[in-house]
């Protein structure tokens, strides 16, 4: 389990989740050149951490370039600098990228045409985030304005992928969209759904993939290698499993997920 090493004096959690990537016909060398200077400054930052460029795929509708199922904000970069050292006695996020007065009262909205099937599963996930610590607090609401995070579709027959997250953008909120893949059967258990709810959440409280390069290890989790041979080595690998979650109100982090919160929120 990594995080993120930041070369402007931040740290920012290495995650983990799952896949869904849009293809472009436009050259990569192209959309470089077109790239605004927030964006190529953070696309530089993203290859500092070990991204290779083609990776990293220019999304004009989001601003963001997508990383397998990971979307990170053309702006983060640029927010990240301006952003105060804060206290690290307690942990090493807040006041860097996510700050407790957001995480501790996060609200997302259900578009139209979300999949009804997810609808449960989502309040679920939210619900285990919850409880999983004091500085972590999410609940729906039905004020679109208002939400933190819009949670809604996209069709992409031709991905791998059945949902995608936004990372936060370094300036406090956490990411601000979750989307479903329609183009995917869904016909995975309501408790995989769950799972996958689970997952994306995690991206948007800035955790990236357990099982993918890309920063330092942070103290006391397992390493790179660790998690690409586990299939429940933690919530955040790149391809999700049940690994015994369900509808019952027991938690089920694993031991690296528990560091990782943790050392992000305070585990509880």
């Amino acid at each position: 389990m990594k995080v993120s090493k930041i070369k402007i004096a931040f740290f920012i959690i290495t995650s983990f989740l799952f896949g869904s990537c849009k293809k472009s016909d436009v050259n990569p060398s192209q959309q470089v050149k077109a790239l605004s200077t927030e964006a190529k400054a953070t696309l530089e930052y993203l290859v500092s951490l070990g991204y290779q460029a083609e990776a990293l795929k220019p999304n004009a509708e989001l601003q963001g370039f997508m990383a397998g199922d990971v979307v990170y904000p053309y702006v983060l970069a640029t927010n990240l600098e301006k952003q105060p050292l804060g206290p690290t006695s307690e942990n090493q996020w807040q006041n860097r990228a996510v700050s407790y007065a957001n995480s501790r009262a996060v609200t997302y909205y259900i578009d139209p045409g979300f999949p009804s099937a997810y609808v449960g599963a989502l309040a679920w996930a939210a619900y285990y985030w919850s409880i999983s610590s004091p500085n972590i607090r999410i609940n729906r609401t039905y004020n679109r304005s208002s939400a933190d995070i819009i949670c809604n579709t996209y069709y992409d027959p031709n991905t791998g992928g059945w949902a995608y997250a936004l990372f936060p953008t370094g300036s406090g909120n956490v990411g601000n969209n979750i989307r479903i893949n329609t183009a995917k059967p869904h016909d995975q258990s309501q408790e995989g759904k769950m799972v996958l709810m689970m997952h994306e959440i995690g991206h948007t409280l800035g955790f990236r993939h357990s099982d993918q390069g890309g920063g330092i290890l942070i103290p006391g989790t397992q390493g790179i290698a660790y998690h690409q041979s586990r299939n429940c080595g933690s919530l955040m690998k790149s391809s999700v499993f049940v690994c015994g979650w369900a509808y019952n109100g027991v938690k089920r982090w694993t031991n690296d997920d528990r560091i990782m919160i943790d050392w992000a929120y305070r585990y509880y």
